[in-house]
């Protein structure tokens, strides 16, 4: 959603890291670091 964007394109223009449990959305963003916080 919106939200999910927003969280990505702070994440991209600080090139860093997202860590999240929600890997289906975010996976969709080009570029997007993402590690998975799922327990």
């Amino acid at each position: 959603g919106t939200q999910d964007l927003r969280i990505s394109s702070i994440v991209l223009s600080c090139d860093g890291i997202l860590l999240t449990r929600n890997l289906q959305d975010f996976e969709k963003v080009p570029g997007l670091k993402i590690q998975n916080w799922s327990i």
